[in-house]
């Protein structure tokens, strides 16, 4: 994928003063009714409003930028977010643009190197039968077993941060008068921890990060193994749609969802392509 051609921006590019800049609307017709045969988007100026806090986005009709269409729905002129930017002013067309370049590659990697090898060893196991299958299959059972394993000890593992988190909290509390309180009335250690303890004070305000996975440097909000998975200034869907758990960002910056409609239509594009060379490979597999 031909990521810096077609994206409108670089991937490290932050517009300052567009944060969170909702997708602008490809226009014919400008705000006089006037129609032009080149396609513009207009400019938008900034307002906060008092009384809700909310930030508006208005048309500004003194600026025009016209749209070149050779550099894929690009500008010369100001700036141009046809699916709006993010938190921190990245355009999020560009990022899902190089996401995607990472999404498919990884996929595709992965596939054909489990293609190859299922084959491959497959084909030799079948072959030769006898004392060549018995090790591959043994071997295929023990790697199983490992896998099975790993996920079972990284469960382990997993709680540790959350425990010191949950810690802090209820060291912060088990003195308060309502704790207090609740032990002099005769309530049992099982309905303080679980009714005033856990149901008051173990539960995150709506928009802050979960304990595990503070907020930190812009691209990384995703969960993700030590020394593994990607890393600024690289993208992905993953991380795209990652930004999407936050119920405030859905709620007010509703294209946060927009990486998952191409998550939606690779899979049909991949599906359908499977299905087609499977029709033409065995016209009888359909029925």
């Amino acid at each position: 994928m031909l990521c810096e051609f077609f994206a409108p921006y670089t991937l490290d590019d932050n517009a300052k003063g567009f944060e969170n800049h909702p997708p602008m609307r490809i226009r014919f017709v400008d705000l006089d009714g006037r129609f032009h045969l080149h396609p513009f988007v207009y400019g938008a100026t900034r307002t906060l409003d008092m009384t809700t806090f909310k930030t508006h986005w208005t048309p500004n009709p003194d600026e025009r930028f016209p749209i070149h269409l050779l550099r894929f729905f690009g500008v010369k002129e100001g700036r141009i977010f046809l699916l709006g930017t993010d938190k921190w002013g990245r355009d999020m067309l560009s990022r899902i643009l190089y996401g995607g370049r990472v999404s498919l590659t990884i996929g595709w990697a992965g596939v054909m190197i489990s293609l190859v090898l299922g084959i491959l060893i497959g084909a030799l196991s079948g072959y030769f039968a006898g004392a060549v299958d018995l090790v591959v299959q043994r071997v295929i059972e023990v790697l199983m077993s490992v896998y099975f394993g790993l996920v079972v000890i990284l469960s382990f593992i997993g709680w540790t941060g959350l425990a010191r988190v949950v810690r802090g909290m209820i060291l912060s509390h088990r003195e308060t008068q309502y704790i207090l309180a609740a032990r002099n009335i005769g309530a049992g250690t099982g309905r303080i921890m679980a009714r005033n303890l856990g149901a008051q004070h173990l539960q995150l305000p709506a928009g802050e990060p979960h304990p595990r996975h503070p907020r930190h440097d812009p691209g990384r909000d995703q969960p993700e193994l030590p020394g593994l998975g990607i890393r600024p200034p690289m993208t992905s869907w993953g991380v795209l749609l990652s930004e999407a758990q936050n119920l405030n960002n859905v709620v007010n910056n509703t294209w946060y969802l927009i990486p998952a409609l191409f998550v939606v239509a690779a899979i049909l594009a991949f599906n359908f392509v499977g299905d087609g060379l499977r029709d033409a490979a065995d016209p009888f597999s359909s029925n």
